[in-house]
């Protein structure tokens, strides 16, 4: 039995002919962008929009931007990265009230607020500003502290081994480099990148939820 709850096949043959890196970009190229993003990320991104949100409640509410990135967003990008976390925030509040459960965003349960289903395009276009320019500082930030790992919105977040684009997947990877005898271990086992049952699933097929509710990558699809 190997992680995830997921019995692999029997050991597999390996056609090493093609580089090791090459399979394992191969083997990842399926994830889309979205399922890429880091954890932290997504929670740290969340708790940009948390704080916005006071801003449906105070009249006087300001955030001030990450001044190192917001005089290169437009106004476009903006409406469209905030339309992509009204997205996933519209979906998240839906699958709870099906249970009866709260959802809204902590200000309304922590700070004693009107409890409110947030349209996020009513903030003031300032506070859209502000808040996306914090995203992208965060993403940055990351980036920094994660020099191995690069990033680019057709991929989402990869690593960059012997010219290969290997799409970044935290729950296999960590924050360790993929190596080749990982990638022979998981091919042998017949599971080619690291997608252990239930994982590659989440990595192909719910990733547009985290994608829309954290609101990066920079450009979303309909």
């Amino acid at each position: 039995m190997i992680g995830f709850g997921y019995m692999p096949a029997e050991a597999t043959e390996v056609d090493d002919s093609i580089p090791w890196h090459q399979r394992l970009a191969f083997a990842r190229y399926s994830i889309e962008p979205h399922a890429t993003i880091p954890q932290h990320l997504a929670d740290v991104w969340t708790d940009i929009m948390v704080e916005a949100c006071r801003g449906f409640h105070e009249e006087d509410y300001v955030m001030q931007p990450a001044l190192d990135y917001i005089d290169d967003l437009e106004d476009g990008m903006v409406a469209r990265r905030i339309a992509g976390y009204q997205k996933g925030y519209n979906l998240e509040y839906d699958r709870r009230a099906v249970h009866g459960a709260w959802s809204d965003l902590a200000p309304s349960i922590e700070g004693g607020y009107e409890k409110l289903r947030y349209i996020f395009a009513d903030l003031p276009t300032n506070l859209q500003r502000a808040i996306v320019s914090h995203w992208d500082r965060l993403h940055y930030e990351w980036l920094a502290e994660h020099p191995t790992i690069h990033y680019e919105p057709k991929f989402g977040y990869f690593w960059l081994i012997g010219g290969s684009v290997i799409k970044f997947h935290e729950g296999v990877d960590g924050d360790t480099q993929p190596t080749e005898r990982e990638t022979l271990d998981w091919e042998r086992v017949g599971a080619a990148g690291g997608m252990y049952g239930w994982a590659a699933s989440s990595a192909t097929a719910v990733g547009t939820v985290m994608d829309d509710y954290t609101g990066y990558p920079t450009e979303f699809e309909d």
